[in-house]
Parts: structure tokens; sequence; C-alpha cells
């Protein structure tokens, strides 16, 4: 029989097929750890680096490495313009590692001659142990909208004047900027939650399944709108979140931030916004059904970067959570900006912000709805000060 001879692929550049899975493998605990797909590193992404002279490799360890042509910016957010460090050209910046011997990936980051940023997962233990013992500091974190979260650390060579580096960018950034789930210091609500929870039992209304792709297909998330962009309350979209396909398909109708029909039946919401002293964008309730075997009550991880408006500097958008219905086996989960996980069982009454930019879960292990009223509030001093 003879053998058909496989053609070689234009992104193989020249590399044999079975070269480039030989050298795929030390990269598999990499790959499974990461969540992003433009992140993991396969054949047709080693091939590349390799043609570009991008690629170090032994047995022992494989780094994907770089030098600046020009100046950039490495930002908290994918999807948001909080810059943390600005790499100069010429600089290192280290975009992969992956090893069998810690201390050879040790020897490698330590070798380099060039001021150096390395990324690494943060929340692995044995990345920010190499990246420690390499003589590399830890500047901040970028959260990609896949929710991995990936350590930025530098080391800088030895100037003549015997100065480090400075990172302005970084040391401008609020407090607030790394708080995840953190429950406000406003009056316990309570009493107008249970009023609301009255209300929304004696009206019956029927919620809007939510847009959302992480909500896809299971009809577990669903909202209704105090404040919205249509008078009407089913339509819980933010225009501004979708596609081009949508805005497309939208064009002509005048889309603007206003109360719906259904804010009047709510006079407690005036109460609560008088305890929250900024400009309200989106009001709404939002619904989470049980895990009941039949609907998967869970969003699973998962990072909300599509609110071009969300953040916490002056105008941008912070996002309050206040239980109307719930049960103690409701659990929200966020992941802070060291890669550690908390999570929280909120209470009716309280008034929670939550960072939806950074990565977060929820689960309703429980046996009924639960209900959020949810509130969109433009920052300034006094509502960062809530915190």
């Amino acid at each position: 029989m003879i053998e058909v001879e496989k053609q070689m692929k234009d992104w193989q550049h020249g590399i044999e097929l079975d070269e480039l899975k030989r050298l795929e493998v030390i990269w598999s605990d990499y790959n499974s750890n990461i969540k992003s797909p433009f992140l993991t590193m396969k054949k047709n992404k080693i091939a590349e680096a390799i043609h570009k002279e991008h690629y170090n490799d032994t047995e022992d360890y494989a780094v994907q490495s770089r030098l600046l042509k020009v100046g950039s910016k490495i930002n908290m957010y994918s999807a948001y313009a909080v810059p943390i460090a600005s790499p100069n050209k010429g600089d290192r910046m280290i975009d992969r590692i992956a090893y069998r011997d810690k201390n050879k990936i040790i020897d490698v980051l330590k070798s380099y001659s060039e001021d150096a940023f390395l990324f690494i997962n943060e929340e692995c233990e044995d990345d920010r142990e190499v990246a420690k013992e390499a003589g590399y500091a830890k500047i901040g974190v970028k959260i990609n909208t896949f929710s991995d979260i990936l350590g930025v650390y530098f080391k800088g060579q030895p100037t003549l004047d015997g100065s480090a580096r400075e990172f302005p960018e970084k040391e401008s950034l609020l407090d607030v900027e790394y708080a995840t789930q953190e429950k406000s210091n406003i009056p316990d609500l309570t009493k107008l939650c249970e009023s609301m929870r009255n209300t929304l039992d004696d009206i019956g209304i029927q919620f809007t399944n939510h847009y959302s792709n992480y909500n896809s297909g299971k009809k577990a998330w669903s909202a209704i709108s105090l404040r919205g962009y249509l008078p009407d309350y089913e339509f819980i979209t933010k225009p501004q979140e979708m596609n081009k396909k949508w805005k497309k398909e939208n064009e002509g109708i005048d889309f603007e931030l206003q109360n719906t029909s259904l804010r009047t039946e709510f006079p407690e919401v005036e109460e609560i916004l008088s305890h929250l002293p900024g400009e309200p964008h989106r009001i709404r309730f939002m619904n989470l059904v049980p895990n009941d075997g039949k609907v998967d009550g869970e969003l699973g991880r998962h990072t909300d970067q599509v609110d071009p408006d969300a953040g916490v500097t002056d105008k941008k958008l912070m996002r309050f959570h206040i239980p109307i219905k719930t049960n103690e086996k409701v659990l929200f989960t966020l992941w802070d900006c060291e890669g550690n996980m908390s999570t929280v069982n909120m209470k009716v009454g309280e008034c929670w912000y939550m960072d939806m930019r950074k990565p977060h879960r929820v689960i309703n292990g429980g046996d009924e709805i639960r209900t959020h009223l949810v509130i969109d509030i433009e920052a300034n001093d006094k509502v960062r000060g809530l915190l």
C-alpha cells in the first residue's frame, strides 16, 4: 500500500507536524489551565513563534518572548483602558512560559539582559514562585474577557544612577480598582426589600430572559427594568453592549436612558437611591432560578467586560446588588487581583458593590428564585466612599 505524503501547510512554516506535536506536549498543563482560546499554545502558534524567532525551548522548558519594536501599554483589563505599565521599545515581553524543571526556567528568566515583563497565570502557585525566584516583582494583573487572571511581573536591569524603574500608571490607580465584592456601609434596607418583594409577588410580572452568551439556551437568568433604554420594562438591553449585527437590525430606534412604566410601582427605590449619591443609570430586578435538575441555576465563571461605561473613576458605572429574595444556598464567588477566590451569601437588605469586570460566578443552590435589585450608579468620591 502506497503511503500518501502529507502536504506541508503554510502555517507550519516548514516544520514537520510530528515535531510540532512533540513541542506542544510541554504546554499541556498551561493549555489546560488557561481559559482564553487565544492564549493557548497550540501547534500553529508554536510554529509561528519559531518562525519569528520568539521561541526558546529544551526538554525542560519552553518560552515565548519578544523584543518590543515600539512602546506599548499594559492594561488591567482587556476591554478597558486602565493602564498599569508602559513598556518601552527594546523591552522584552515574556508572553508565555511552560516548564518541567522549575530551576531551569528560573535560570532562563534570570538570563535576559533587557528590562523584562513576564506574564504568568496568577492563580498558579508554581508560576508565582518561579517569577519571585527569578527576581521579578509583581506590578499588577491583566484580566481578559475569558476570565483569565494574568500576573504581570517586571525585572529591570541595573541603571547607572541605581534608580529603579517606576510605573506611575499603577501608582495612580484608585484603591477601589482592586475591590471585588464589598458590602457597602449604607443603612439596612430590609423593610424596603420586603415591601418590594410583596409588590413583585402581587403583580406577577414575567421576566425577560437575559441576552448574555453564558445564559444562552439555559433560561436561568432573567430581568425586568425600572430604568433602561426604552419605556418598556421588558427591554433589559443596553444598546452599547450589543454587537454590530444587533445594532444594524435596530437602527433608527431612539434608545435613551429613561424610567420604564414599572418605576412608579416601586417607590422604595427612591429611598434606596438617596443612599447612593450618584446619577443612576440602569435599575433592574434580576432573577436566577434554582438549580432544580431541569434548569441549571448557575452562571459559570465569566467576566462582564461588555459595558463600555463600567469602572470606578468619575462618571464610570459602579454596580450595586441588593437581595430582595434569596436563600442561604445562593453563593456569589469572585476572584481578586491575587487570584484568590472569595464566596459570599448576601442577605436581604444588604447592599453590595460588585466589580463584574473581574471573574465571578453565581449559584442558586436553593429551592426558590433569587431576585436582586441591581443598580448602576455613576462613580464619584461619595459613591466610592460607600465601600
